[in-house]
C-alpha cells in the first residue's frame, strides 16, 4: 500500500466521530430548493441520522418525493417498488425497469449493461489498485452482491448512497439515476456522468465500511478526489474549485460547495 493510501486510511480511522452537524433545515433546503446539481448523499444521510423533529408536517410529507418516509419522527429510506428486473455482474446486483409507463424506466438494457461495466471498473480501481476494503454487504441479503437501484431521482441529484447501521461500520446501497438528460449534466456525455458518479458514490460505500458516521466534509472531499484519480480526463470537480479558492478564510471542514473543492487537499497529500 503506497504512502498516500496509508495516510488517507489513517485519517479515516483516526478522525473524530462527529464533526459540526449540518442542520436538518439545511439538508432539507439543499434537497428541495437547490437549483444546481447536488450530491444528495450527505443530506439524505443527515436526515436519516437526525430525524424529522425540525420539520413541519408538510415538509415531512414532502419527503416521500425523494424516497424517504417518517415513522415516529425517524426518517426511513424507501426503495422503488417499480423496479421489476435485475441484472448481476460479478460484484453487483442492479435493480431496474424497462416499463416505459414507470417514472423509473431506463431507455434500454444497454444503459444497465454499461453501468455494470463502469461499476466493475470502479470497484477494481478502488479495491484492487488502491487497496481499500470493499464495502460491507447487507447481511439480510440472500446474495453476496452489492445492491444498486436505478431509478428516477430529482433532476438536480447525481446519485445517492444510503448507509444503514448504528455501529462504527455499516453497510449501504446506491441509487443511480435512470438517465443523465437533465440540463445540469450536459457538460459531459452520459457515460462520463455515469463514470464520475459511480466512482464518487462507490467511494461513499467504502467510507461507510470504515466509519458510518464520518464527518461530511471529509466524505465529500475524498469522494470527489476519487473521481479524478480514476477518470482524470473528465474533470467534473472543476465546477467546485472557484468556490474553494474564492473563500480562502473558510476552514477546511466548511460545508456546502466548499467541501467538494477541498478535494485538492487530498490530491496534495
Amino acid at each position: 500500500m503506497n504512502w498516500t493510501i496509508s495516510s488517507i486510511l489513517s485519517i479515516f480511522i483516526c478522525s473524530n466521530l462527529f464533526g459540526r452537524d449540518i442542520s436538518v433545515r439545511e439538508s432539507y433546503q439543499a434537497l428541495f430548493q437547490n437549483q444546481t446539481p447536488v450530491h444528495a448523499t450527505i443530506h439524505i444521510n443527515n436526515l436519516i441520522r437526525q430525524g424529522a423533529g425540525e420539520l413541519t408536517e408538510e415538509e415531512k410529507q414532502n419527503l416521500d418525493k425523494i424516497g424517504l418516509t417518517v415513522f415516529e419522527n425517524n426518517i426511513i429510506p424507501l426503495k422503488s417498488t417499480e423496479l421489476d428486473q435485475s441484472y448481476d455482474t460479478e460484484h453487483f446486483r442492479f435493480y431496474y425497469t424497462l416499463d416505459q409507463t414507470s417514472n423509473d424506466a431506463v431507455e434500454n438494457i444497454e444503459y444497465v449493461l454499461n453501468m455494470g461495466e463502469v461499476f466493475e471498473s470502479v470497484r477494481s480501481f478502488h479495491i484492487d489498485s488502491m487497496n481499500f476494503n470493499p464495502p460491507p454487504i447487507n447481511p439480510n441479503n440472500a446474495h453476496d452482491l452489492y445492491e444498486i437501484y436505478i431509478e428516477y431521482l430529482s433532476p438536480h441529484y447525481f446519485a445517492l448512497t444510503i448507509g444503514h447501521g448504528t455501529g462504527s461500520s455499516c453497510y449501504s446501497y446506491i441509487k443511480m439515476r435512470n438517465n443523465y438528460t437533465a440540463s445540469q449534466f450536459q457538460n459531459h456525455t452520459e457515460l462520463e456522468n455515469v463514470q464520475v458518479t459511480a466512482a464518487h458514490e462507490y467511494f461513499h460505500s467504502i467510507q461507510f465500511g470504515y466509519n458510518c458516521y464520518e464527518e461530511f466534509w471529509f466524505m465529500e472531499a475524498s469522494a470527489t478526489w476519487s473521481e479524478d484519480e480514476l477518470y482524470n480526463d473528465i474533470n467534473d470537480f472543476y465546477r467546485y474549485i472557484p468556490t474553494f479558492f474564492n473563500n480562502p478564510d473558510d476552514a477546511i471542514n466548511t460545508q456546502g460547495l466548499h467541501m467538494y473543492g477541498t478535494c485538492i487537499f487530498f490530491q496534495y497529500i
